[in-house]
């Protein structure tokens, strides 16, 4: 059966949600408090389908309590979120998955997906950095030619990879 999640459900769809997915902080938080997650319950949560629409775009992530899962319940949680997609006049999706898993892929491309890009993610989970000593001081224009300066020379790398000259344009300026 699918269902409009409830919040005793939250905690099942995080562990599923997190099986192959090692999310930030913000991501579960953000998962928590979403306003519209579908589930398929068969004796237990075994699929969600997490929908954060805005306007005519929406972004898709599903989860499956197992690899064999993903298929089955994933059809069947899309064939449900189509629904809300045509009721809400959704005409753009963005879907994430995990990038390696071929079952998501599968799922996806039968759905009629087309990849796009994909993403990866690193976190540092080694000793806390030293508060840098730095101060914030309220801008002037005295400081207008410091910052143009530093401007070019950080974008400089860039042009000069791009050949676009001049590649610091700050030191050819009259």
């Amino acid at each position: 059966m699918i269902r409009d999640y409830e919040q005793y459900d939250i905690d099942e769809i995080v562990r599923i949600y997190t099986l192959e997915y090692k999310a930030m902080p913000a991501e579960i938080e953000a998962l928590k408090s979403a306003s519209k997650i579908l589930v398929y319950d068969d004796n237990g949560i075994q699929g969600f389908i997490h929908l954060a629409m805005s306007g005519s775009y929406c972004y898709v992530e599903m989860g499956a309590a197992a690899n064999e899962l993903i298929r089955p319940v994933g059809l069947k949680l899309w064939e449900e979120a189509k629904k809300l997609f045509i009721e809400k006049s959704i005409n753009f999706i963005q879907v994430f998955h995990v990038k390696d898993n071929l079952n998501w892929q599968e799922l996806f491309n039968e759905i009629g997906f087309k990849y796009w890009y994909s993403v990866y993610r690193f976190s540092y989970e080694g000793d806390k950095f030293n508060e840098p000593n730095i101060h914030a001081v309220k801008y002037e224009d005295k400081y207008y030619q410091d910052k143009i300066r530093l401007e070019s020379e950080a974008f400089s790398v860039v042009r000069r990879e791009n050949d676009i000259k001049p590649y610091n344009w700050y030191l050819g300026a009259s």
